[in-house]
């Protein structure tokens, strides 16, 4: 039966419980047991000790030596707990059996002192000292013995030093110092460089190939005043390995301070007496900063007349082996300077200057620590900023520029240019690019949708390669080329 959603139908009583069934007069559940009868405590014992069971099965005890106490024993009361055990009255804790007097180790001369361990050791080895100890076990022999003799019957183990498989542990000569490797790149920081060196190592083993390479940069560390430490054993070449950080080092690595990096807030003005170049403002550095990138604030450059400096940017330069590629391409091109911003692009590690093949060591280098300040004030210093971007349906007018607009218009012509080159995957950011004059990007002839871009070093060197297309013109060879053309005009 349900009223609404509710089951009102009626089961009737269920099954009732044990205590229900005893306590219900009707139920003839327990009717029969000791406790529905009403029998109290001590009508209960009667009962029981009156009954034949009750009888104790005897046994025979012996005789007690003392004699017998004259004192009557107390009476103990019976009382009415129907569910507690009968109480003792002050039972007498158990005696403790007797032990004599032992006096302890500290009161005994320090020869008697001694563990139980060390008496059952000694006890043991006066035991195995009997000769009716080893004749009852005749295949006994002592630990000890036993492996000396499975010591002697192993083979010897090979021997090897121990800096064949342990830690190599390189020198410095400074905490900052870092590892040049490679011939190219060492050879260039001995020929010209602005850090300062520590130490060359060169390798000098039996299974050397060119030994002609070791006399000449050798001659040219010792004009240099540098130390050389030759390396004949695989230690030294392990410990080699480990400075260029498991890359081919040709067998040449060369200890020396960081790259100077000079931090600058902007570029300045130019001067064209008594020296051409161009001012900067430095940023802040360190005591210990200032002895390596130095303090000048004035950056010389070599041009022709009414050419202007071209300086390179680098914002979010990841892969130290595209920015050492860039410095690469950059000082073959003829770029004056190149900044990096600080904390956005890799850093001139080995890994980098390896790639550059000793370009890094001759590159004027700049460390830029905001992006926006620095291109706000370099523009107020007269300063073009050009902006390296993706080609696009929809170019910004007026100020997107293509590679053959740019060798017609040829910016260096007229006043100092910046270009600034993004990272790999996302370029540069919209704030940046606002803060830029022009726009300029490589269009794709190609048509494919499968391959959209270049990389980031070889994009820049072609950028660069446009814009310095002009820089060297009407030089010295220009003009011995001019008089050859203009003494025979035939062909042949």
């Amino acid at each position: 039966m349900k009223k609404g959603k509710k089951n009102i139908t009626d089961k009737g009583p269920g099954p009732k419980s044990r205590a229900a069934r005893f306590n219900d007069p009707n139920d003839s559940f327990g009717k029969d047991s000791w406790v529905d009868a009403g029998l109290s405590r001590d009508q209960f014992m009667k009962d029981f000790n009156s009954s034949p069971s009750s009888a104790r099965t005897s046994f025979t005890r012996a005789p007690s030596t003392r004699a017998p106490s004259t004192r009557e024993p107390k009476r103990r009361e019976a009382r009415d707990f129907p569910q507690s055990k009968p109480i003792q009255e002050n039972p007498r804790p158990p005696q403790r059996p007797y032990k004599p007097f032992k006096p302890a180790d500290s009161f005994r001369p320090w020869d008697a002192r001694g563990s139980q361990r060390g008496r059952k050791t000694n006890a043991l080895r006066e035991a195995r000292a009997k000769p009716d100890f080893k004749r009852s076990f005749p295949d006994f022999e002592p630990p000890p013995q036993r492996q000396r003799r499975e010591e002697d019957e192993r083979p010897a183990p090979r021997a090897s030093t121990p800096t064949e498989h342990g830690p190599v542990r390189i020198p410095r000569t400074t905490a900052a110092s870092q590892f040049l490797y490679g011939y190219s790149v060492v050879e260039a920081a001995l020929k010209q460089t602005r850090r300062k060196l520590y130490k060359l190592y060169i390798y000098d083993g039996e299974n050397r190939q060119d030994a002609s390479r070791n006399i000449g940069l050798e001659r040219k560390a010792s004009q240099a005043g540098i130390p050389v430490t030759k390396v004949k054993d695989s230690a030294g070449l392990r410990m080699m390995e480990k400075m260029s950080e498991g890359r081919p080092h040709n067998g040449f690595v060369l200890e020396a301070s960081p790259l100077p990096q000079i931090p600058i807030r902007s570029l300045g003005s130019l001067t064209e007496k008594p020296t051409r170049g161009f001012n900067i403002e430095l940023g802040h550095q360190s005591a210990e900063e200032a002895q390596v990138n130095g303090t000048s604030n004035f950056v010389k450059y070599s041009l022709p007349p009414n050419r202007k400096p071209f300086v390179l940017v680098l914002d979010g330069i990841l892969d130290p082996g595209n920015l050492g590629a860039i410095l690469r391409s950059a000082a073959f091109l003829g770029v004056n300077a190149i900044g990096i911003t600080q904390g956005h692009s890799a850093p001139l590690t080995s890994v980098a200057v390896k790639a550059s093949a000793g370009a890094s060591e001759i590159m004027q280098l700049f460390s830029i620590n905001s992006i926006l300040d620095f291109l706000t004030k370099s523009r107020e210093a007269g300063w073009a900023v050009y902006a390296a971007v993706a080609p696009t349906n929809r170019p910004r007018e007026g100020k997107n520029i293509t590679l053959d607009k740019l060798d017609t218009y040829d910016p260096l012509s007229s006043e100092p240019t910046i270009l600034i080159v993004g990272s790999e995957g996302e370029g540069l950011d919209k704030k940046t690019r606002r803060m830029a004059d022009f726009e300029i990007s490589i269009p794709n002839h190609s048509g494919s949708i499968m391959v959209d871009s270049l990389n980031a070093s070889v994009a820049t060197a072609i950028l660069c390669s446009a814009f310095l297309k002009n820089q060297h013109s009407g030089g010295v060879f220009d003009r011995v080329l001019e008089a050859k053309g203009d003494a025979s005009d035939q062909l042949w």
